[in-house]
């Protein structure tokens, strides 16, 4: 069986939403736009694609990762409230990344926007890495978060660095020596609100690096194994935590929602096939 980065990273965040949105292709029509994922989105697209600082290619980058109907749950005011604040980060952010990447890199990178694609055990597994850079015989995989850097100092337990470092290593592609972090809106010296700017102190360093070295991989190995075999074995529980409250599927799951507590749910507005599927799971539980 092949998996992606992404769907496994959903495992690991709660199996009910890896059964939703990746085992039974469940359709949830979008409400509403994450102002934080499209800022993502548009940061990344440009930083994949550019070495210099220009704000006409970064707004048509920006505009081509909005989905048409953003505009229509937006409105004018929002969009430009997100394409400021992007805008701050990027500016900010930008130069400081090309001179760490200089720094780092004493050869020309691998690349940027890869993917990898690697064996293991029967399965297949594929992903897209932000950027590599070389220095000599260290190779750093980094990945470009947009969001709050909130779990700063956590890079060695990042289930998506250590999936690229581990399908690099095992795809015979490069050897990693460091995973990487670069927070982007470390280097914005004041907080964007509503398009404005308040001036403040930098939060943080901007780059979070740990070794990627033969005790980090076997224990990935270990959790891959694990993520693997409980969906090979249909274990979709759900998993009660902080990334409810922006689950696609609460309304289907109920957020919050316990394994005990599963009768509760209102499985009417699920197919009849997998209300079946789900109430038989749940019995297997609960008994």
């Amino acid at each position: 069986m092949e998996y992606r980065q992404s769907a496994l990273k959903d495992y690991f965040l709660c199996p009910r939403l890896y059964y939703y949105r990746w085992d039974r292709d469940v359709q949830i029509p979008y409400t509403r736009y994450s102002k934080a994922a499209v800022i993502g989105n548009a940061l990344h697209a440009y930083l994949a694609t550019e070495d210099r600082l220009n704000e006409d290619a970064f707004l048509e980058a920006f505009a081509s990762r909005i989905p048409a109907e953003v505009f229509d749950l937006w409105g004018k005011d929002k969009y430009v409230e997100a394409n400021r604040e992007a805008w701050e980060i990027l500016s900010h952010s930008f130069p400081s990344i090309l001179m760490k990447q200089d720094e780092w890199r004493t050869e020309p990178d691998i690349g940027r926007e890869i993917e990898v694609k690697f064996s293991y055990g029967s399965n297949d597994f594929h992903g897209r890495i932000d950027a590599i850079w070389e220095d000599g015989s260290d190779v750093y995989v980094v990945d470009f978060k947009s969001g709050d850097p909130k779990l700063r100092g956590n890079t060695q337990f990042d289930f998506q660095l250590q999936f690229y470092a581990f399908g690099l290593q095992a795809s015979g592609t490069c050897h990693p020596t460091h995973i990487v972090h670069c927070y982007l809106r470390d280097f914005v010296p004041w907080k964007v609100t509503r398009g404005r700017c308040v001036k403040g102190e930098r939060r943080g360093k901007g780059f979070y690096v740990s070794e990627w070295n033969e005790s980090a991989s076997n224990m990935f190995q270990e959790r891959l194994t694990g993520l693997v075999s409980g969906i090979e074995k249909k274990h979709f529980f759900p998993r009660d935590g902080k990334y409810c409250f922006m689950c696609a599927f609460q309304e289907v799951c109920q957020s919050g929602v316990s394994i005990k507590d599963f009768e509760s749910v209102e499985k009417d507005k699920l197919p009849p096939e997998i209300q079946k599927e789900l109430n038989e799971e749940m019995r297997r539980y609960t008994e």
